[in-house]
């Protein structure tokens, strides 16, 4: 017995010792505890670096198509659309790996494999110029390796779990709590990316815009943030009444997306007649089909809608989930505060 007692005086156990994962203290923010710059590997860095860069040319090739786009082309909806997608992506990078959220990285990648399917869909299905064969080429190189480390970093962070035990702390069921509470997080951001790239696809002929794309974009987009802010503070606060109203929002999402698939299938069924005369001055009519842009933009509206109609039933559930958990003291370990002293607790009784 004295040999190894003096080996545990000479060496004490570590949390390493025993598998609890450490690190530097974490730093308060206002979204939340997250890891400072210096904890992050070298895998990361690469991951954050290739992905930011690849969103910042985006941006910049799409705002050489908004500057250089002729009025009413709906190249100009889709350039919108991919600088909305790339603001998101850098946000996602940024946040998820200073976070440590496994499920925004994840998002990362779905969002990332959603802008790549954007592009290729555009290229093939509209009118082809040195632009956009730039823009697919980069997306074809980079995304793969942006969705490859994506993965494997999400899965060492869900795998670890070593943010939320030094945010939550050892409780197996608070850790559970705060993945569930994450995973929503990162899925409502990703709906409201999905949200705003449906009410922007309103604009089919690009800054051409009838009474109908005006009234759409000046309700559609404060509505989404609103909707958005309701289910963000929600969970944050614990505040079940801005739940229920964020859970009676969450339909207006799914009956819009119904109203534009419908009007862009309606769009594409529709025969354009053409008079024409023949040599005997008989006026007889042609058909026309839809201008391949218009098909580009269908294209992207159809796997739009039914992305974002998924991932609205999944992040619905989850939230259901989250509001389940409210009344545990999440709130505090995640975001910051004093907890209040909890009261109704019953005393056990000390072991005889």
């Amino acid at each position: 017995m004295e040999p190894q007692q003096e080996t545990r005086d000479e060496k004490p156990l570590t949390f390493a010792d025993i598998g609890i994962p450490t690190g530097p203290k974490l730093e308060e923010g206002a979204l939340g505890k997250k890891r400072p710059l210096k904890d992050l590997e070298k895998k990361e860095i690469a991951f954050a670096v290739i992905s930011v860069l690849s969103s910042l040319v985006a941006t910049g090739l799409a705002i050489q198509r908004l500057a250089t786009t002729n009025n009413g082309n709906p190249d100009f909806t889709f350039a919108l659309i991919i600088i909305i997608n790339a603001l998101f992506c850098i946000y996602y990078v940024i946040h998820g790996l200073l976070a440590e959220r496994p499920y925004e990285v994840i998002v990362m990648v779905l969002a990332t494999f959603a802008v790549l399917i954007y592009i290729i869909v555009n290229y093939i299905m509209s009118t082809q110029n040195d632009v956009k064969l730039a823009r697919l080429v980069l997306a074809c190189v980079l995304s793969p390796i942006i969705i490859i480390l994506g993965v494997i970093i999400a899965k060492e962070y869900h795998e670890s779990g070593r943010l939320i035990f030094r945010t939550v702390g050892a409780d197996s069921m608070m850790q559970g709590f705060c993945k569930i509470l994450f995973l929503f997080l990162g899925l409502q951001k990703f709906d409201l990316q999905l949200s705003v790239t449906m009410v922007l696809l309103i604009l089919q002929s690009g800054t051409k815009v009838d009474t109908e794309d005006i009234i759409i974009l000046s309700i559609g987009v404060p509505v989404t943030l609103i909707c958005f802010a309701l289910g963000y503070l929600s969970v944050r606060w614990e505040n079940k009444k801005l739940g229920i109203a964020y859970a009676a929002s969450l339909i207006l999402a799914p009956a819009y997306i119904i109203f534009k698939v419908y009007q862009t299938a309606d769009d594409l069924g529709k025969v354009i007649d053409v008079p024409q005369h023949n040599a005997n001055s008989t006026v007889t009519t042609a058909t026309v089909a839809p201008t391949p842009t218009l098909n580009s933009l269908s294209g992207t509206t159809f796997f739009s809608a039914g992305l974002a109609l998924f991932i609205r039933v999944v992040m619905g559930i989850y939230f259901l989930k989250s509001v389940l958990n409210f009344g545990h003291g999440l709130k505090y370990k995640v975001y910051g505060g004093t907890e209040p002293p909890r009261t109704n607790i019953e005393e056990t009784a000390p072991p005889e």
